[in-house]
């Protein structure tokens, strides 16, 4: 999920992004910014994902 900094409104909110049907667990890695990417390390698995910061879609 991404809140808008200045209304404190939900901009988008992601689901399933790696298609664990939602059996996401704990967060073991921070999340970094990467110009308009934020990038982190899947919970389960060696997978590294990308998502687009202002709409939230999976790169």
């Amino acid at each position: 999920m991404a809140l808008d900094k200045q209304s404190g409104q939900v901009r988008w909110r992601a689901t399933d992004v790696a298609g664990l049907k939602e059996e996401w667990g704990n967060v073991r890695s921070s999340v970094a910014l990467i110009g308009s990417l934020m990038v982190f390390g899947e919970v389960y698995s060696s997978d590294l994902i990308a998502m687009d910061a202002a709409s939230g879609e999976t790169r």
